[in-house]
């Protein structure tokens, strides 16, 4: 809480501040909340990684001095409220909302419990603007958020934590694994935080629902994109948007030059990485994204020999070999993003890139449970992620139900949660950031 409190003192010193028609004035104080409001986030987050980094350093030129170790507790969400907290004093300052004069209400804003911990970074005008209607039940509403969590807790339960200890087990020694046996780790791995993640979301916008305050998508089918640029508008959408409105933008976009923009783009991401963690894959997987993104506006920029190619091969041959090189590529990211230790990452780089022909599903102990957990697991994804993608989104599909079928679609679900409920509690993975 007192790290809440920290968080809501720049916008309100700023709110003061707003009141003056001095520019200057609302500069400093805009600074001012920028400053700590990352000054806390670096702190509780990345304090004990730079000073391991500086540590090690130093030792490496003889030199034996180090910052004292604190080993200070990571606040929860606080990546996720110290974003929310900057995007309010930054929408004030540009005149994209009026200034919140309840305090309570701009508390509420920072520390809403259903994405507190996980997401999605809410704007300032996707949440202040339904506090100020006055809230009542709706059976309509009431019933569309309950389907949006019962949706979520299937993605998180019933798909994601079932997969996470088959990826835990392959990714614990990637380097005794053959190549095919990666490549399914990280195919798991990509359905395990797809689903995770996503279903926090649902379950939270469920919740949400329920109280009248709509928040908005936060995934919309990000591995049917058939581009890196289109993955990002698709995946984590509340972050992706964040980076791209508060810190590409300002940087220069694409305003300055060619050379500019692909700096600007590797930065954002490389920011976005460590965002993430205080670990050096996660700002290895942000230049390795921002680098596919620099590229693929690269590749954009020549459209008409794509065009020409396309034509050439058909369009839908063409459209399937993008969907494909972006997924192989997005997979790749995801084992940086997954595998924090040097050694490890490399062996399994070098297993997903370097196909060694090996086929054994049976290494590491994988055994006949591999290929069948598999199979289920990518079935019932690709079943959901089609349907919803090329005809109704779940939920949505739930709230169109007969009245008569829904007790039946609920004793289902039940069942199904009742006998397959894992034995052990895996938190969401998003937690940790």
């Amino acid at each position: 809480m007192a790290c809440l409190g920290f968080g809501l003192a720049g916008p309100v010193l700023y709110e003061r501040a707003f009141r003056s028609d001095e520019r200057h004035r609302r500069r400093v104080f805009l600074l001012t909340s920028v400053v700590a409001n990352l000054g806390v986030l670096g702190f509780f987050k990345y304090y004990d990684f730079f000073r391991d980094n500086w540590t090690g350093l130093g030792s490496a030129f003889g030199l034996e001095w180090a910052p004292p170790v604190l080993a200070v507790a990571l606040p929860v969400g606080i990546s996720f409220y110290t974003f929310q907290t900057m995007s309010y004093t930054i929408d004030v300052y540009r005149g994209h909302v009026e200034p919140e004069r309840s305090l309570l209400r701009l508390a509420l804003y920072v520390a809403y419990f259903p994405q507190l911990v996980a997401g999605p970074i809410l704007r300032p005008a996707q949440f202040l603007p339904a506090l100020e209607k006055s809230w009542s039940l709706h059976r309509a509403a009431i019933l569309s958020g309950f389907h949006l969590v019962l949706v979520g807790l299937f993605k998180k339960v019933l798909i994601a934590d079932r997969i996470a200890p088959l990826v835990d087990l392959i990714f614990s020694d990637p380097g005794t694994a053959p190549s095919v046996v990666v490549m399914l780790g990280a195919a798991m791995f990509a359905v395990q935080i797809y689903c995770d993640f996503s279903g926090y979301t649902d379950i939270a916008r469920g919740v949400s629902r329920m109280f009248g305050i709509e928040i908005p998508l936060n995934f919309d089918f990000p591995y049917f994109s058939r581009s890196i640029t289109e993955f990002w508008r698709r995946w984590h959408i509340s972050l992706s948007s964040w980076l791209r409105d508060y810190l590409y933008i300002p940087l220069g976009g694409n305003r300055l030059g060619v050379g500019r923009t692909y700096f600007n783009l590797l930065a954002t991401m490389v920011l976005g990485g460590l965002w993430h963690g205080a670990a050096w894959n996660f700002v290895l997987w942000g230049a390795y994204q921002g680098g596919l993104l620099a590229l693929n506006r690269w590749l954009a920029e020549r459209t008409a020999h794509m065009d020409r190619l396309n034509t050439r091969l058909g369009s839908r041959l063409g459209q399937t070999l993008s969907w494909a090189v972006t997924l192989y590529l997005t997979l790749l990211g995801w084992i940086i993003f997954r595998v924090s230790d040097p050694v490890k990452l490399r062996t399994a780089v070098e297993g997903f890139v370097l196909f060694d022909g090996r086929l054994e599903l049976g290494a590491m102990g994988l055994g006949n449970a591999a290929p069948f957990g598999a199979a289920v697991a990518f079935g019932v994804f690709a079943v959901m992620h089609a349907i919803g993608r090329f005809w109704k989104r779940w939920p949505d599909a739930l709230d169109a139900l007969s009245p008569r079928l829904l007790p039946v679609v609920y004793a289902a679900l039940g069942m199904l949660f009742f006998f397959l409920w894992p034995t052990e509690s895996a938190p969401f993975i998003y937690f940790q950031f």
